[in-house]
Parts: structure tokens; sequence; C-alpha cells
């Protein structure tokens, strides 16, 4: 997510017309890894639609940091 940030920022200073095309190149896989993450708590990845929400990034910034399951949970077997 920094890492996405810093480009963004640099990217909107120094060509902001390439902000769209590096914004719709690394929104797949930002969703690809936000659904495995949820996943590895026992979630959803349809909850990543709480993003469209200002309040909504909070219970997402809390998931993301959590620690996986270590037991199998519905989505198969945690990554750890």
């Amino acid at each position: 997510m920094l890492f996405y940030i810093l480009v963004d920022t640099a990217i909107t200073i120094l060509a902001p017309q390439l902000l769209v095309i590096f914004a719709l190149v690394t929104l797949t896989p930002s969703a690809a890894v936000g659904a495995r993450r949820l996943h590895d708590v026992n979630r959803s990845g349809w909850w990543q639609l709480l993003m469209v929400t200002i309040i909504g990034f909070i219970p997402l910034i809390y998931w993301w940091a959590t620690k996986g399951t270590n037991e199998m949970n519905r989505f198969g077997v945690s990554a750890e």
C-alpha cells in the first residue's frame, strides 16, 4: 500500500496522464492481494467493497493487519 501511494504521488507530479494507466494496471493485483489476505482471516473478499465508504477502511486495515488463522478455514489452508 505504501508503495502504491508513493508511486501514485510521483506519477501525479511528473506525468498526470499516466495516472489512469497506473491505476488500471494495479487494480486487479491489489484486489487479489486484499482478497487473499481477507481469506487468511476467514473473511470473504467481498468485504473489500467497504473501501467505497470512508469509515470502511478501519475494519479493513484491522483485518489486513491481523494474523491469519492457523487451522483450516472455509477458504482452505492458511498460507503460513
